[in-house]
């Protein structure tokens, strides 16, 4: 639930939230606190749920949280810029989704010019370079072509780490910088995949050879003791529980393939039942092995979540799967 704001000169009422009133300066075509208070929220959930590190490595705090959001609104035009945004939304919602998915893009470009922006991009050099050799298997998932069809990763690291140590590649220059030579990035990516045994999200791909060779955007700093003053200050800083929400329900949804949002929607059958109805898009002989898979993958990002957040995960998440399965028919 979202959750409000205390009344003041730039609300009319405490019940307001702070996505309607920012709705409504912006359409108002008068950018003010409360578009900065959700700039400042949408930065936190994408930082919070994409492990986002800080620029220059570190700790993030309330100094550098500032930062980026004065960033972002320097590079997107001003709170001005985002007008044009809030016009084209249908409504205080849309306007909230919009602006996470412009900050995560804000990050991505951002990230591009780090050493570990730079080895994502030689990855995807290199699994085009590779070609008919591999395939991609759904949005930002990839896997051997012999093995496109097979239940998707399930998590496991010792098999992939250890293929990816068995490859001999060039040792990482000064600064934390990949080496350049693309047969070292073919050779990973192909040693990973087959190690994996079946489909395996870019980012999954991308962080196990990002070890192997030693990429990093910034050297291991020290973490900061719990008195520090800047730590107890932004742990004070609740975070919005809708904006999580919608940015973990993202983050799962954009992680399945055709098949596992298919048998999203029967997870609470058994495995016959759930045959019986998607019968037509996964056979009798994997669907076992693709529900336990998509199960694994849902604890591997729900684990931990409280109640309410984990209510408002799934609320988030049967309304993208209702909004796919209208697209398909």
């Amino acid at each position: 639930m979202t959750r409000e704001v205390p009344s003041g000169d730039w609300l009319k009422a405490s019940t307001v939230s702070v996505s309607d009133a920012a709705f409504a300066e912006l359409r108002a075509f008068e950018p003010g606190p409360a578009t900065a208070e959700l700039v400042r929220r949408c930065v936190d959930a994408a930082i919070r749920t994409r492990n986002i590190p800080p620029p220059d490595g570190g700790h993030w705090d309330l100094e550098r949280r500032r930062d980026t959001c004065g960033a972002f609104l320097a590079d997107a035009g001003g709170g001005y810029a985002l007008v044009g945004v809030a016009i084209a939304s249908n409504d205080p919602t849309h306007l909230r989704r919009q602006l996470l998915r412009r900050i995560r893009w804000w990050f991505a470009d951002a990230a591009r010019t780090t050493p570990v922006g730079r080895h994502r991009r030689r990855v995807r050099a290199a699994l085009t370079k590779l070609g008919a050799t591999v395939t991609n298997t759904g949005p930002r998932r990839w896997a051997l072509a012999a093995k496109a069809d097979s239940p998707p990763w399930d998590g496991r690291l010792d098999d992939v780490t250890s293929a990816a140590k068995a490859i001999a590649v060039e040792p990482p220059r000064p600064g934390g910088e990949a080496p350049t030579d693309g047969r070292s990035y073919q050779a990973l990516c192909t040693a990973v995949l087959a190690a994996a045994g079946g489909p395996m999200s870019f980012e999954d791909l991308s962080a196990i050879t990002a070890r192997r060779l030693n990429v990093t955007n910034a050297p291991d700093a020290p973490l900061p003791g719990e008195d520090d003053p800047a730590v107890v200050a932004a742990a004070s800083t609740a975070p919005d529980q809708q904006l999580i929400a919608v940015e973990i329900a993202d983050q799962i949804w954009d992680d399945m393939d055709d098949r596992q949002r298919y048998v999203f929607g029967h997870l609470h059958e058994t495995t016959d039942e759930a045959h019986v109805a998607v019968d037509h898009v996964v056979s009798r002989s994997t669907i076992g092995a693709r529900m336990k898979a998509l199960k694994t993958l849902l604890a591997g990002v729900l684990t931990g979540l409280d109640d309410e957040l984990l209510d408002e995960v799934a609320r988030e998440l049967q309304d993208r799967h209702r909004t796919w399965l209208g697209r398909q028919t």
